[in-house]
């Protein structure tokens, strides 16, 4: 499948569903702006957007994307760019994200590369953190808990307590600040 926006000079070529496979891919490479430059290379795009209503009245800002499958990808992509995982999980395993679910089946590996978004969060944010907690964060319970945590180098698994191994973002280092101002600057 051949990924690209020429519809942007050929309205005629837009294909919705390859739109909607491309803003999935880039939801995964958060914190880059992948999803965002997506989002503002549908502008011209015809899809469901804001615009005037019969009475000539502006029912909002115009060209503001409503299409519910985006809106709910946009969505999903605040959550994990604001790092929100649980309520990232909540809202995609939910009835109302069933439609985004039937995309992210047919990306190969979504669940995993969202995972991997939590993780590396986790790596720079945490030396330990509670079992229950990364579980919320990568949406995983039990065996498959323990067994993603034990594929990850260095990471352990003791009483409940999950350990991170040191790292250039999670490690604590001192800082001195030295100032030395001259009579000459005062």
């Amino acid at each position: 499948m051949k990924l690209h926006y020429s519809f942007q000079l050929n309205p005629s070529e837009f294909d919705f569903d390859a739109a909607i496979h491309i803003l999935v891919k880039a939801l995964t490479a958060v914190p880059f702006p992948d999803f965002s430059l997506c989002i503002s290379l549908l502008g011209e795009a015809p899809v469901a957007t804001l615009t005037t209503n019969e009475a000539g009245k502006s029912t909002g800002p115009s060209g503001i994307i409503t299409e519910p499958i985006i809106v709910n990808l946009a969505t999903l992509s605040t959550l994990l760019f604001e790092t929100k995982f649980r309520d990232f999980w909540a809202l995609y395993t939910s009835a109302e994200y069933a439609e985004v679910r039937s995309y992210t089946s047919k990306a190969n590996g979504f669940e995993d590369a969202v995972r991997k978004v939590a993780l590396n969060s986790v790596k720079g944010s945490f030396r330990t953190i509670s079992e229950g907690r990364l579980a919320g964060y990568l949406n995983l319970q039990g065996t498959e808990l323990a067994n993603f945590i034990n594929q990850q180098a260095g990471w352990s698994l003791n009483d409940g307590t999950v350990t991170v191994p040191t790292n250039l973002d999670n490690e604590v280092k001192p800082t001195v600040v030295r100032e030395e101002i001259s009579l000459e600057k005062l």
